[in-house]
């Protein structure tokens, strides 16, 4: 009788799993269609941006592309509750910069942060939010910016399971954004 409730947690965590991969396929469906149905660039990064929201927490999302000429990352889309639309700026040291200078996604932990910044790789731009994602933008040619997802007020929002979601995405997603752009 006693191992009653651990039977269903596990049940209840697969039923959990498996909505969430659901979930992440219709959205990875939805976005593949926007990119076809959108007129704009900017139509169909509002489209991500709502899609996203279904499946993590994304009221503060934006959108880093980097111009290879001037340097420069431009944001082409920004929703925050706090910051407004920067102007095309070098980012040096800012977690952005550094996703995309490594190519890997950086899931925010303070620990982490604190030893990059020890490193002199990162350094706090903008306001502080406990729960930072960031998804390099990758093309099969070249990486060419950066997705971000931020939470002000919680720690641990996004999990292993939100940054390999979304690696799935960025690549349709800067795919998607190069194609609008030649367009």
């Amino acid at each position: 009788a006693n191992n009653q409730p651990f039977a269903l947690i596990g049940v209840a965590s697969d039923i959990t799993i498996k909505k969430r991969r659901e979930l992440e396929a219709r959205v990875l469906f939805e976005i593949t269609q926007g990119i076809t149905r959108s007129e704009n660039l900017d139509d169909l990064l509002k489209l991500i941006h709502n899609s996203l929201g279904k499946v993590v927490y994304a009221e503060n999302c934006f959108v880093a592309l980097h111009d290879e000429k001037t340097k420069l990352f431009s944001f082409p889309y920004f929703v925050d509750k706090f910051d407004s639309t920067p102007s095309p700026t070098l980012m040096k040291k800012s977690c952005t910069a550094y996703v995309f200078k490594t190519n890997e996604p950086f899931l925010f932990q303070q620990e982490e942060f604190d030893k990059l910044q020890e490193q002199n790789e990162v350094e706090l731009v903008g306001l502080f939010s406990p729960s930072w994602i960031g998804i390099p933008l990758q093309t099969p040619s070249k990486v060419i910016g950066v997705l971000v997802l931020q939470h002000y007020e919680k720690e641990n929002v996004y999990s292993e399971t939100d940054v390999q979601f979304l690696k799935s995405v960025g690549s349709q997603i800067a795919i998607s954004i190069e194609r609008k752009q030649a367009e």
